[in-house]
């Protein structure tokens, strides 16, 4: 920060160990000027009359923030610490807070990174404060970050969580004005463009070599690979997103019996993004994963997990995403980052129920979005083949209700207490 202008607080009495300055970058304000620790350390006194600035720096002399003096390194760890003590805090998921801790540690890692390559681009060796941040600070973060490889719509994500860091360090006096850093500009539609349907050999591929690796001789990767054709059977049926279900258990899918069809109706995590919904599908996925913990003899109960990992054990979330990318590399599919991903089959579904004449309302409260984003996404996908406009009327008859059978009258092993022997009714 340059000086523009220096004066004595007492002209009378001069010193240069404390003197009235006016910054180039601190508006009209005088600010006070002494050395601590080697360095020179400015208060603001609120006043652009240098009458007044000499009565408060004379008679009531600021005390300097001892928060404004600490690294920028320091100061983030603060903050990190903050957001830890958040994790035992009652009244909130705890999966929730546990998320959300992640995000910010993560946020402040890429932070203390930014501001050590700042550092070494400007071939500065000294330890910056944490008061002496300002907005122009963070103008390089996007370039900084798009050299990485880092899509804009993460970029646009992270600078918001930036903005909360930036939020509480003003709040806890660590810095003197509040920064905020602008958000840039992002097409959705661009960055939804690359994840695309499977074409016809594609899916034909696919199919041949998730068969191929559920039977490769290795029993333990077999049964990896088994598990993970049923939970990519359970995206396609159910049209869901993989962080919406991953952590289902068997008392949260109820399954009925429906004009000779098995449906099953679950609620998705009310922590997601989109909230919690409620699906109400075809499928067998469920009857097929208690038939295959009983071929692996895990101890199944009404409040396992609905997925489960040989060991009995429920999958992380980054297990399923590795899967995927050996999967795609198996597959020899030569596809960029996120061109082919696991919300590909949830679009794969969407469309096809969009192409066999589905309303378009319906097809938007199963998939849990709004009618305005599916138009956006899936006007994309070809619909040519949709021939529902030719088809009878007949075909949209109202049928009656049929006799409906539930599981629960039927009790599988898994329903059953071990301790009394009684069966749990879904």
């Amino acid at each position: 920060m340059a000086i523009k202008s220096k004066e004595q607080i007492n002209p009378a009495v001069p010193t240069k160990e404390r003197v009235l300055v006016l910054l180039d970058k601190g508006g009209k304000n005088w600010y006070l000027r002494f050395r601590r620790s080697g360095r020179y350390r400015y208060v603001s006194l609120g006043t652009p009359d240098l009458t007044e600035a000499r009565r408060k720096a004379f008679i009531d002399p600021p005390e300097p923030n001892e928060k404004h003096s600490v690294s920028i390194r320091k100061a983030l760890l603060a903050f990190q610490e903050s957001r830890q003590q958040l994790i035992d805090a009652p009244g909130v998921a705890k999966g929730i807070r546990l998320n959300t801790f992640k995000t910010y540690k993560a946020r402040v890692a890429s932070l203390i990174q930014f501001f050590q390559y700042l550092q070494a681009c400007n071939r500065d060796s000294r330890v910056r404060t944490v008061g002496s941040l300002k907005e122009s600070d963070f103008n390089g973060y996007r370039n900084w970050r798009e050299r990485q490889g880092i899509m804009l719509t993460t970029i646009k994500t992270e600078i918001s969580q930036i903005n909360t860091i930036l939020s509480w360090l003003y709040q806890n006096d660590f810095i003197e004005n509040a920064i905020t850093v602008p958000l840039p500009r992002v097409n959705p539609d661009k960055y939804r463009q690359p994840n695309r349907l499977f074409t016809d050999e594609e899916d034909q591929v696919f199919r041949q070599t998730l068969l191929r690796l559920c039977s490769s001789g290795d029993p333990e990767r077999q049964k990896r690979w088994h598990l993970y054709r049923l939970w990519l059977e359970w995206l396609q049926d159910t049209f869901t997103r993989p962080h919406e279900c991953r952590m289902l258990r068997f008392t949260d899918v109820t399954e009925t019996l429906v004009d000779g069809k098995v449906a099953v109706r679950f609620s998705t995590r009310p922590e997601t993004k989109t909230g919690s919904r409620v699906v109400y599908v075809a499928s067998k996925v469920k009857s097929k994963l208690a038939r295959l913990y009983k071929e692996w003899r895990l101890p199944i109960t009404p409040a396992s997990h609905l997925f489960l990992l040989p060991s009995g054990n429920p999958p992380s979330s980054s297990w399923f995403s590795d899967q995927w990318t050996q999967l795609i590399h198996e597959c020899g599919f030569n596809v960029q980052p996120r061109e082919l991903t696991q919300y590909s089959l949830r679009h794969q579904g969407i469309n096809t129920l969009l192409v066999q004449g589905v309303p378009a309302t319906k097809v938007a409260d199963l998939a849990g979005h709004s009618l305005s984003i599916q138009q956006r996404i899936y006007k994309k996908y070809s619909l040519e083949n949709d021939h529902s406009v030719l088809r009878s009327s007949d075909n949209f008859r109202v049928r009656r209700g049929v006799p409906m059978m539930t599981d629960a009258d039927i009790p599988e092993p898994w329903e059953i207490d071990p301790v009394t022997g009684d069966w749990f009714p879904e």
